[in-house]
């Protein structure tokens, strides 16, 4: 019985790494593609509140609400990981 608990230690650790491997690129991709998303939207709303087309109320609102998303995903994603 020792035998097969120690054996199958072995074989749950490897389960278990390949799985974080499996795992790592999905997480590290989705930021990429979130962080490039927010950028452009800050980036396009900033241009249009230097030309003067947006007001400065609706800028500050807009970073605010992206801010808050920002704050939910990451902490989304950070609890699922642990899980």
């Amino acid at each position: 019985m020792k035998k097969v608990v120690d054996k199958g230690f072995p074989l749950i650790e490897k389960m278990i790494e390949m799985k974080e491997r499996i795992e790592k690129p999905k997480f590290t991709f989705g930021m990429i593609g979130f962080l490039v998303i927010i950028a452009c939207i800050i980036n396009s709303t900033g241009i249009l509140v230097f030309y003067e087309k947006m007001d400065d109320g609706n800028f500050t609102f807009l970073m605010g609400t992206l801010f808050g998303a920002s704050i939910t995903i990451f902490n989304e994603i950070l609890t699922t990981n642990q899980k």
